[in-house]
């Protein structure tokens, strides 16, 4: 008698510092200054701007995902991603308040790399159209605020980092622990 295979379940995403979380919040709440009190904020440790979902899979398949990814991004150079603004998300009617990420050549084409290693593994690609972001509340379904977009045009971030992480429920919610990093190296 065969054992059910576990799985787990997992994403790509580059990690933002604490210290740029603890940043957006600080902007929402001053430009914001009438939100309720009930927002479900993610956790400041838990920033990150998705590269690939890949959902469920099974927990022996791990290693052989990281050691394609890490062999497909080994050329990556660490890159800048530019910030557009904090806004609903993916629309003005959205159910998320989130950074939304000017999606660059550098992304993009990780985002690419990533999908197409993914692709060749067999695993089921996301369907819909790649819009990176950083969640930063999550309302809850019948939960609608007023919320002006804050521009956020001056400021971009170097990611020099991608991260494996595992989606761990917990009774407040999720939470994104990184089970792998992937380091992306100047050129000599």
């Amino acid at each position: 008698m065969s054992k059910k295979s576990k799985s787990i379940r997992l994403f790509f995403g580059l990690p933002i510092a604490i210290n740029q979380a603890k940043f957006f919040r600080k902007r929402i709440l001053n430009e914001n200054p009438e939100l309720p009190q009930n927002l479900r904020w993610t956790r400041e440790e838990d920033h990150h701007i998705t590269v690939h979902f890949l959902g469920n899979i099974p927990e022996e398949k791990m290693p052989m995902v990281t050691e394609a990814v890490a062999q497909a991004i080994k050329n990556i150079k660490p890159f800048d991603v530019s910030l557009h603004n904090i806004s609903k998300f993916p629309s003005t009617h959205g159910r998320f308040i989130a950074v939304n990420v000017v999606p660059s050549i550098a992304l993009q084409r990780l985002h690419g790399i990533v999908n197409e290693t993914i692709s060749l593994l067999e695993f089921p690609l996301e369907k819909r159209p790649y819009l990176p972001h950083v969640t930063l509340i999550k309302l809850g379904r019948r939960q609608d605020i007023d919320f002006d977009p804050i521009a956020l045009d001056d400021i971009s971030l170097t990611m020099d980092n991608m991260a494996l992480y595992q989606t761990v429920p917990t009774e407040k919610g999720n939470i994104y622990v990184p089970i792998k990093t992937f380091y992306f190296f100047p050129s000599p």
